[in-house]
């Protein structure tokens, strides 16, 4: 039964069963800051719905409230392939709700959180939402709030189908400038035009705004801007010059920087016009990146592809991995409410939609001219304080065993000379399994820490912090310190390549690439070592079942240390040029708060106090 409490400025509570406005409410789909989305069902068409309930505190602007009722008959009256048919949307018992089409599928948040999207596939994806974007705003309906969780992806007809969902009919509901009373944004800060900051009229274009926020998070797995609160991230949304893909992922071909600057430039009139001109830029820049591919980093990899010269200095590291029982198990395939389904493209293909406008050679100059060249003064700027020289940087670690591994007499230590882009790795450890292979990447991309124990998460019931659990602290792989062949991203979990001693002596110069040697040099990257034996009976058993679609005993990190640099760059600069980068790793029980020492693993039979 329902609790209709919108009159009195509150949500109703809708149990499984009870009625809303017609609609028999079967479950709780979302929750979110302007209100609730329930799965439920219209019993007069036989058909389920998903309802979204607006929170009262949003209605309280008559004005406003007739706006949202006009703009959802509006919004009803949209018909297109990708956008989510609204088919009512009113007020019952006080309160304002919008009844949709329920789609069964992801998400492109769930897309982005899984990995890298495949150019081709993030072709077809916008330019499927162009569309429903185009459609939407020819009938003079702006959208107001594109992000990756209103764009679903599901399989029908054994190909991906691309839906743009939850138009922005309550962006109307808030105060002046889309903030409320309270002062919370009503929104999305991530993905918000600066004319929407600053209250100015909003037009199609702050939509296109928004999807190039999108598209630069597809490419490069991180937000526009990513700010410590809300309120940095609206100002960097009004006064910081529009990200560059490339600069987190070399492997771009420069067509990337520019479809991103033109979409998010702050002038709204240097942006594209539609969300399709803006498309049609997308399908150019994926045409551009499979022309310059090298068949061994082809589009799908956020590596830098390792030098030709890269060579094994040393290989000291012991037999490879055996087949039989020691032996990591296969990787099963991800769970599907992670990985978004395989991209089968239409028929016409991710360019359909028409070719792409011929480039305007004086309005590219301009633009890069005008609003990219404090953009290039900038980075080169940074990378000349980050001490981007030639000269031979080094970088130490001391790699440390990461709280809840057990892994708790295992240490080590790294040295990281870097000249250039290229990195001469040296990393010794001891207290590991041995005969077992051990993952070893380098991280960056974050805060450039280890993860502290509060990152634990329960696996099969016992505390562990998984690579998942630390990535918010040390970020992506960004190099794979493979014994012998390719060390990047892709081959993250190419177990073969690793070493199998629990003293890894290891020797070996890689090439980092422009974007990970700044981030060594910016003190932003950590070496991790993975493997944990939990239970120690010397197997990777899956005790602590999997995760992150593997073995987490074999993929959780075992040893981390962040690379530091020994003095500052001004004074290596006397010195010869030389920086000096160091991690040590030290004992579980070292470096660790007694609150959190003092907590009990969960092994079944053998309660102990974490070494």
């Amino acid at each position: 039964m329902a609790n209709r409490s919108g009159a009195a400025g509150m949500l109703p509570r809708l149990e499984p069963g009870s009625m809303f406005a017609g609609y028999r409410i079967e479950g709780l789909l979302d929750r979110g800051g302007m209100g609730i989305v329930y799965k439920a069902r219209d019993p007069d068409l036989d058909r389920t719905v998903a309802l979204k309930i607006i929170a009262p505190e949003y209605t309280q602007d008559a004005t406003a409230v007739a706006r949202f009722r006009s703009e959802a008959r509006l919004a009803a009256s949209l018909e297109h392939p990708n956008i989510v048919p609204v088919h009512r949307g009113g007020e019952h018992d006080g309160v304002l709700y919008l009844a949709m089409r329920y789609v069964q599928g992801s998400n492109l948040r769930h897309v982005i959180d899984a990995g890298p999207v495949e150019l081709p596939r993030l072709g077809h994806i916008v330019s499927k939402v162009a569309d429903a974007l185009d459609a939407a705003h020819d009938r003079g309906l702006v959208h107001r709030d594109v992000k990756p969780a209103n764009i679903l992806v599901c399989v029908e007809g054994g190909s991906e189908h691309v839906y743009l969902t939850d138009f922005g009919l309550t962006k109307h509901l808030g105060s002046v400038g889309d903030l409320t009373h309270s002062g919370s944004w009503v929104g999305t800060p991530d993905y918000v035009a600066p004319e929407q900051i600053q209250g100015l009229t909003i037009d199609r274009r702050a939509d296109v705004y928004s999807l190039g926020c999108v598209v630069y998070e597809m490419l490069t797995g991180e937000v526009a801007y990513p700010k410590d609160s809300n309120m940095a991230k609206l100002w960097a949304h009004v006064t910081d010059p529009p990200p560059l893909p490339r600069t987190r992922r070399a492997d771009l071909v420069s067509g990337w920087d520019d479809v991103i600057a033109r979409a998010t430039a702050k002038n709204r009139d240097e942006r594209y016009a539609t969300a399709g001109d803006l498309a049609a830029g997308v399908r150019a820049a994926v045409a551009e990146q499979e022309r310059s591919a090298q068949p061994q980093s082809r589009l799908a990899g956020t590596g830098n592809a390792p030098s030709a010269d890269a060579t094994v200095a040393a290989d000291t590291a012991g037999p490879l991995p055996t087949r039989g029982e020691s032996s990591p198990p296969a990787a099963p395939p991800p769970p599907p409410h992670v990985r978004a389904p395989a991209y089968a493209p239409p028929p016409d293909g991710p360019g359909a939609g028409g070719a792409p406008p011929a480039r305007r050679p004086g309005r590219r100059r301009a633009l890069l001219a005008g609003g990219l060249a404090a953009l290039i003064v900038a980075v080169a700027a940074i990378f000349i304080l980050l001490g981007g020289n030639s000269s031979g940087d080094q970088a130490n670690a001391s790699l440390a065993s990461v709280p809840f591994s057990r892994v708790s007499d295992g240490f080590g230590k790294v040295v990281l000379h870097l000249n250039g882009d290229t990195a001469k790795v040296t990393l010794t450890s001891k207290g590991l399994l041995d005969g077992k292979p051990h993952l070893m990447h380098i991280h960056a991309g974050k805060l450039g820490e280890c993860p502290p124990g509060s990152a634990a998460a329960r696996h099969n019931g016992h505390l562990v912090i998984t690579t998942e659990d630390g990535a918010p602290y040390y970020g992506p792989v960004q190099t794979s310190l493979t014994t012998h062949g390719p060390t990047t991203a892709k081959g993250l979990h190419d177990f073969a390549r690793f070493p199998t001693a629990g003293a890894i002596n290891y020797n070996r110069t890689v090439n980092l690439g422009p974007v990970t040697a700044a981030q060594v040099r910016a003190n932003q990257a950590v070496i991790v070592v993975h493997g944990i034996d939990y239970n120690r009976n010397r197997r990777y058993d899956a005790v602590l079942g999997t995760g992150e679609g593997r073995n987490v005993e074999s993929t959780a990190p075992a040893l981390c240390g962040p690379l530091k640099s020994k003095g500052s760059n001004a004074q290596s600069a006397k010195a010869g040029g030389t920086t000096v980068y160091a991690a040590t790793l030290a004992p579980a029980h070292d470096g660790i708060s007694s609150s959190i020492a003092s907590l009990f693993c969960d092994v079944p039979g053998e309660p102990q106090k974490l070494q």
